[in-house]
């Protein structure tokens, strides 16, 4: 059942998430976490759920990458800066997640979905902010600690719009910055960790990340097709309503 599971997650989140510039842990780190609970009980499933859905993100961000990279819309220019500083953040999100309570861990991930959902309705998409190259990357920077703790890219797909970058290409760029971001946390949330639940290795549910990796490929390649043709609008209006979706979820 776990390998059933995992597939119908890997696909759906996947299928969002290239759609949405990220936001694959919207689904998947709600949904496996139930599984985990439910499952094995609840030591470490907050842990195990993000740090899954990390492992599944880089199948799904790998493709993704690939696919907007032969459609012409990532420039790996001055991009390389902001993936250092993005890796930077990752990296301290990457260990006050391997440390923390994982109750705290769950509330920490609503509260981040409620703020983000809250600004997103607030904000104006066509205001454009012009910032110095340092504050740009500093703020970068935390978008990668808050893309680990909330399991979600879709501060820097923000980010890149904020500055000026059109969506289409936003998305794209976000493409690459799941692979970065999903590749520091897998590693710094399985180094050196040893925990006593069934079917792991360290944080990573083998059964849910093997089948969610393999089905994620297959909804990345999908949704890479129907990019440009829904509504950025309607799009929007989808992501704020899963982010309040995924935030209820956990606090419930």
């Amino acid at each position: 059942m776990l390998i059933i599971f995992g597939a119908i997650v890997g696909f759906v989140a996947s299928f969002m998430s290239t759609l949405l510039g990220g936001g694959a842990g919207l689904i998947a780190v709600p949904a496996f976490y139930f599984i985990i609970v439910h499952t094995y009980g609840p030591n470490f499933a907050m842990q195990i759920a993000l740090a899954t859905c990390c492992g599944m993100s880089i199948f799904l961000g790998s493709i993704a990458t690939f696919k907007h990279y032969k459609k012409g819309n990532i420039d790996l220019g001055e991009l390389k800066y902001y993936l250092l500083y993005l890796s930077i953040g990752a990296l301290i999100g990457s260990i006050i997640v391997k440390y923390i309570n994982t109750e705290l861990l769950k509330m920490v991930f609503a509260i981040l979905l409620f703020g983000s959902g809250i600004w997103m309705i607030l904000y104006n998409d066509n205001k454009v902010i012009k910032l110095p190259r340092s504050a740009r990357y500093s703020i970068f920077s935390f978008c990668g600690l808050l893309s680990v703790l909330a399991s979600s890219t879709t501060f820097a797909t923000m980010f890149f719009i904020k500055i000026g970058t059109n969506l289409k290409k936003a998305i794209a760029i976000t493409s690459v910055c799941v692979v970065i971001n999903s590749s520091v946390a897998t590693f710094v949330l399985t180094y050196g960790i040893n925990i006593n639940v069934p079917l792991t290795f360290s944080h990573l549910s083998v059964p849910l990340l093997i089948s969610s990796g393999l089905f994620a490929l297959a909804g990345s390649l999908l949704a890479v097709n129907y990019l440009g043709i829904i509504s950025p609008k309607l799009l929007k209006n989808l992501f704020i309503t899963l982010m309040f979706v995924s935030a209820i979820v956990m606090i419930v």
